[in-house]
């Protein structure tokens, strides 16, 4: 299992910060007389109808009706309304309207909404049957058939209205009122419910009247919708009228999101891009959701501590939360991590994530992010990050020929050291396409394997591509171009090479500016590939003698000598072949190196062995100390004193030449000031 943190900012920038939750602003109605008047013109509403808004009321409703979006008319029976009922009967909604056949229907929900907190309350009507939701949950239905709204010339009234015989005030707040001549399904009303209207809805063309009460004073609501609905306060005060709001409203920031998205009771799972909130959700409230629309591409300078987290990714969503709720968050990683990448969860109150906490989390087997019942607040940023000396670049990898462990450590017979990621200098793009396999032309049996992406450049400079399959034997390059907008930029091995060459051949590197450049790579293989190895050479040094060759057996063995200014790393086919379309697959770049001191003397196996006739034989030392190594027969007999000296710290290694000595079974001992270690050898003739 691998083991993962949250991190979470404390830093309150004054740009981020929100002055008030919600729907920005709210009409608060005092249940005697207040009332907005939205004019006497028809909705146009007959056969089907919508009307939804979000409410607050309280007990203290005066009325046996509270009226919070009405156009009914009792006295002609006509017109349509719905309301709060009065706390004596179940406080909870109703919506009613009269027909052209003089039948009145009514559908009531099961929820109070005069609790003295938010709820969505929508009622639709679709020609057939009657529905009212609270709180996106389906909670009244009445199948009445086939009717016609009877149009009503009464007033278009929120929060009272007189039907004809007596004015019915609603206490409480309302905020986001709408009326459409659709009936909406339960996937438009969830969907919607918590954001702006805009013309993305499926249904806009459709929407009859829309007030947003964002107005924030003065004697006139705006209507959004038909425009022609403006609501007029009457009974009200133009300023006390208009009160700031918490009901759970994308707020400016948060309307300006992709893929927005929420969660509450009645919807306990949703998704914005790869970040998701499942089916865990434990509270009363909402939580608002939506991404900045970056890149799924790494940002390696905005972190909160670059000694523990590498990288972040450059995608970052924003979270309102509404209430207390508690619940897991997942996050898609498939595509973005590679194997041992150990990822983090970044939680901030600023969108540059440079002061952090932690939070414990877990990556599946399917690199699947779980953060397991999560409190979440208001306005905080959500991004993912990589750990300092993880796979992206590094766990995997070959650095200076010496693979690197899950610790970020190099251990090749007795030499440990830590490496710690320094910047990136390429990162390798799929760009849409993955690799394929061709036939080679004239090659009976025998295929090409094709890789083609991008790759950007980030110091421009001398870079080389080759290939190395899992045994560790060559692949040679049969064909390989270097494209540049169309263009080659390099040339075609592929007159170069006669079928069944197994010569060592260097494949020399070439001048890559700063930017993005189209790749293709092309090669013989009929063998199970490892990766491509890429190298690359400081500016300034462009010494072929320094560019590595083919033909080595890099997973056995000591590795080849490079000239130190040459650095290289081979990326895992599991790493390369298996991304999506135009993401970051990996990164290659430079790293600081520390040697890692053993806490106690350590002698390692002599390799090869056995051996013939020369062997090498290493050893670390904690502390400087003074050394002898003395190679001795089976009888006990001193043959050869290897060393006899003061040494450093670290590890040191050293060659044993046996030539002179006759096959058979050896034992080297080493000794220092503290203490003696022997080990066995054989030298096969």
């Amino acid at each position: 299992m691998r083991v993962f943190v949250i991190i979470i900012s404390l830093l309150i920038t004054q740009s981020n910060m929100l002055l008030a939750q919600g729907g920005d602003k709210s009409l608060a109605f005092d249940g005697i007389d207040d009332w907005l008047n939205c004019g006497t013109n028809s909705l146009g509403i007959s056969g089907s109808i919508t009307i939804e808004t979000w409410v607050k009321g309280n007990d203290l409703q005066p009325t046996s009706y509270g009226r919070i979006i009405d156009k009914f008319n009792w006295n002609d029976k006509a017109g349509f309304n719905l309301v709060m009922e009065f706390p004596s009967s179940s406080g909870s909604a109703m919506f009613d309207f009269f027909a052209t056949d003089g039948s009145e229907n009514a559908v009531v929900g099961a929820t109070k909404i005069n609790d003295n907190k938010w709820h969505h309350v929508t009622a639709t009507y679709d020609g057939n049957t009657m529905k009212i939701y609270i709180d996106g949950q389906l909670e009244g239905e009445n199948i009445v058939g086939a009717k016609t709204i009877k149009a009503s010339t009464n007033f278009l009234g929120i929060g009272n209205n007189n039907d004809g015989n007596q004015w019915f005030p609603f206490n409480g707040f309302i905020e986001e009122a709408r009326v459409w001549d659709v009936a909406l399904g339960s996937e438009e009303i969830r969907g919607w419910m918590y954001k702006d209207v805009e013309a993305s809805h499926p249904f806009y063309s459709r929407l009859q009247g829309y007030w947003k009460f964002n107005d924030g004073s003065g004697s006139t609501a705006k209507d959004d919708g038909s425009k022609i609905h403006h609501g007029k306060l009457t009974s009200m005060d133009t300023i006390a009228a208009w009160q700031n709001s918490n009901a759970p409203i994308a707020t400016n920031l948060t309307n300006s999101l992709e893929e927005l998205s929420a969660v509450w009771a009645a919807q306990d799972s949703s998704a914005s891009s790869i970040l998701s909130i499942v089916d865990t959700i434990n509270g009363d409230g909402v939580i608002i959701f939506g991404h900045n629309n970056a890149d799924l591409s790494w940002n390696w300078t905005e972190v909160p501590d670059k000694n523990i987290i590498e990288r972040r990714l450059n995608r970052v969503w924003r979270f309102e939360v509404y209430d207390t709720l508690k619940g897991e968050i997942l996050i898609d990683l498939t595509t973005l991590l590679s194997a041992d990448d150990e990822a983090v969860l970044l939680v901030s109150d600023q969108e540059t994530f440079t002061n952090a906490d932690t939070v414990s989390a877990e990556l599946d087997r399917f690199s699947k992010l779980h953060v397991l019942n999560h409190s979440f607040k208001h306005g905080q940023y959500y991004t993912v990050g990589v750990k300092v000396g993880t796979a992206n670049g590094l766990i995997g990898h070959y650095y200076q020929g010496y693979k690197i462990d899950s610790l970020g450590h190099i251990s090749f017979n007795g030499l440990t050291k830590s490496f710690t990621r320094l910047d990136t200098i390429i990162d390798f793009w799929n760009g849409g396409q993955n690799y394929q396999f061709n036939p080679v032309p004239g090659w009976a049996n025998n295929y090409s394997i094709e890789w083609k992406g991008y790759i950007q450049i980030k110091e421009e400079g001398q870079y080389g591509f080759g290939t190395i399959s899992d045994d560790g034997s060559q692949i040679f390059i049969n064909d390989s171009l270097i494209m540049d907008n169309g263009e080659k930029q390099w040339y075609d091995w592929e007159d170069n090479i006669s079928e069944g060459d197994t010569s060592n051949t260097p494949f020399p590197p070439f001048f890559l500016d700063k930017g993005y450049h189209k790749i293709s790579i092309r090669f013989y293989e009929d063998r199970s590939l490892d990766g491509i190895e890429v190298w690359w050479i400081k500016p300034g040094d462009i010494d072929s003698s320094d560019i590595p060759w083919y033909g080595k057996n890099f997973n056995s063995g000591e590795p080849p000598t490079f000239n130190p200014n040459t650095n290289w790393e081979l990326i895992p086919k599991n790493v390369l072949f298996t991304a999506n379309p135009d993401t970051i697959i990996t990164s290659i770049g430079r790293y600081e190196e520390k040697d890692i001191l053993p806490a106690t003397i350590q002698l390692y196996q002599n390799y090869p062995n056995p051996f013939n006739p020369v062997t090498t034989i290493g050893y670390n030392l904690p502390i400087n100390n003074h050394v002898k190594l003395t190679i001795y027969d089976m009888m006990g007999k001193k043959i050869k004193t290897v060393i006899n000296s003061l040494q450093q710290a670290g590890f040191h290694k050293i060659a044993f030449d046996a030539s002179n000595f006759a096959s058979g079974v050896y034992f080297y001992r080493l000794q220092t000031n503290s203490q003696t270690i022997s080990k066995k050898m054989i030298l096969i003739r």
